[in-house]
């Protein structure tokens, strides 16, 4: 059978139940996390909007800066600026 990680699909001639969960050496929160950097950045009172990451299951804006300042989304974004941010801006 195959599985697949992200970066390949390995053969492996186990049973499903043999083959470990996680990769070796790599932290599980990782898989968790994802950051996604925007095209056009989005300028807010906050300052200049520049990626979006999702970690432990909640939104988080990262803000132009040194170093990068990451905000919970909710405080940065109306819905409207999310929305429009969302359309344009990745």
């Amino acid at each position: 059978m195959y599985r697949r990680t992200a970066q390949a699909a390995v053969w492996r001639g186990g049973a499903l139940d043999q083959l470990p969960m996680e990769a070796p050496g790599r932290d599980p929160r990782a898989a968790a996390e994802r950051t996604i950097w925007a095209r056009v950045p989005l300028q807010t009172k906050h300052g200049r909007c520049l990626a979006v990451r999702q970690k432990d299951g909640e939104l988080w804006v990262g803000i132009a800066g040194a170093p990068l300042r990451w905000l919970p989304a909710r405080r940065v974004l109306t819905d409207k600026e999310a929305e429009a941010w969302a359309a344009t801006g990745f």
